[in-house]
This record gives C-alpha cells, sequence and structure tokens, in this order.
C-alpha cells in the first residue's frame, strides 16, 4: 500500500509542484486549497502526511495554523505527520518549539520555495 499525502496550499503552482515531487517519491497525492477542504481531505482520505501553507487564504480561519490543531484533533492524528509550510519560516527546532508553546503540534517545517531535496530530507 503506498503513502498518502495530502497538499493544503491556496496557490497552484505550489499544489502542482509539490504534488509532482511527492508522486515522485511514490506517494497518492491529495490537494486541498483551503481549510474546509483541507479537514474533509484528511477525514475522508486519511492521508499519512499532510503539508499545510501556513498563510492560507479563503480557509474557514484564514489561518493554516489553526487548520494545522483542527487536523491534529482528528481521528488517527497519532499517527499523522503534519509539515507547516511558510516562506517566513525560521525552519529550525526553536521555530517547533514557539509553535509547540501556541499549542501547535508540527513534525517537520518547509520552508517556500522548496527543492526536491528539501521535501526528500523532511520525509
Amino acid at each position: 500500500m503506498c503513502k498518502r499525502a495530502l497538499v493544503v496550499d491556496d496557490n497552484p503552482g505550489i499544489r502542482c509542484e509539490l504534488s509532482n515531487i511527492l508522486g515522485q517519491f511514490g506517494f497518492e497525492v491529495f490537494t486541498a486549497t483551503n481549510g474546509e477542504e483541507a479537514i474533509n481531505a484528511v477525514d475522508v482520505e486519511q492521508p499519512d502526511v499532510v503539508f499545510v501553507d501556513e498563510n492560507l487564504k479563503n480557509s474557514i480561519d484564514d489561518l493554516g495554523l489553526k487548520v494545522i490543531q483542527v487536523i491534529s484533533s482528528l481521528v488517527g492524528a497519532e499517527r499523522r505527520t503534519v509539515i507547516l509550510m511558510s516562506l517566513d519560516l525560521d525552519c529550525s527546532e526553536k521555530e517547533k518549539e514557539r509553535l509547540e508553546k501556541k499549542g501547535i503540534h508540527i513534525d517537520g517545517l518547509l520552508s517556500k520555495p522548496f527543492t526536491i531535496e528539501d521535501v526528500k530530507n523532511i520525509l
């Protein structure tokens, strides 16, 4: 059984690029353009890994971090990997710690723009 990934980003170019990269690594990929779609996709598709844009537009809360909080509360969260994507991320343990203090659990950070190597390293 192949791994399943969900890419949540309001930018179609990012969704397409990351979907193609993940496909090269053998993932079955689903996409969502906003938080509401993301939450529905997590519930229906049960992805193993979810990539979420920090600055979603047109989402239920207009914040990728809020979407991550909801996704983390859904059934199966204990086996789901959540990766936060952003143009403005300091991809370090300090950033993860800062988010943890806000009650936001993520498993990794991916700075945009990213390369195939960046995605490979985070998986």
